[in-house]
């Protein structure tokens, strides 16, 4: 049971960020996406869509969206402190460009008819109810990244370059109800990074007996 395949997938994922520019098959991404697809979901609801970028095209005008969201917070006032932060993360934002194939995870928004019955009824709020699905598509975000990895793909989940989101979704015809809650950059790799540092077993967990 402990030298199970699955366990051997999960904890030899890594998330890959660099890629060799080699075109992903499109029986791969069905693969892919059909994992997704079978993660658990808030009432079965399987509140997700998932958006397919191949397109150069396309790809170029979402990452000078970032950048040029970037460039923007980068002059409106702010101390020094933030920009160095913004700097240091542009390349971890701009990355996606490399990536032969972008993924935009969406997830669907509660119906308004069922936002307003919550509210005058003074139930779970509406940000919650966003939540659960939220939740439910990152399981489906999980499967797919652990799917990539089992078929020998490299993947990352970001949400960093939703920074410009509202440019993104307009690039992309994203309407309501749905939102974007990631984007994962698919690709071939060259090899795996080492496994990055992790909390010890006995600082994530609490047992109650």
């Amino acid at each position: 049971m402990l030298n199970n395949p699955i366990l051997e997938i999960i904890k030899s994922r890594r998330s890959i960020r660099k890629f060799t520019g080699e075109k992903i098959s499109d029986e791969e991404i069905i693969c892919i996406i059909e994992a997704a697809g079978s993660a658990p979901s808030n009432s079965n609801r399987q509140p997700w869509k998932f958006i397919i970028l191949k397109n150069e095209e396309k790809k170029k005008e979402v990452t000078q969206a970032v950048l040029n969201k970037i460039e923007f917070l980068k002059t409106t006032p702010a101390n020094d402190e933030i920009k160095t932060v913004i700097d240091s993360y542009k390349d971890y934002l701009l990355f996606i460009k490399d990536a032969p194939v972008l993924i935009f995870a969406l997830y669907k928004l509660p119906p308004l008819i069922l936002s307003e019955f919550v509210r005058d009824n003074n139930l779970q709020g509406l940000e919650s109810m966003a939540q659960n699905e939220l939740i439910s598509v990152s399981m489906a975000v999980e499967n797919l990244l652990l799917a990539s990895h089992a078929t020998g793909l490299g993947a990352c989940c970001t949400t960093g370059p939703l920074i410009a989101s509202p440019e993104i979704k307009n690039i992309l015809d994203v309407r309501p109800p749905f939102e974007i809650a990631s984007v994962i950059a698919l690709g071939r790799y060259d090899h795996l990074p080492d496994m990055p540092v992790r909390k010890p077993f006995k600082d994530i967990i609490e047992v109650i007996e």
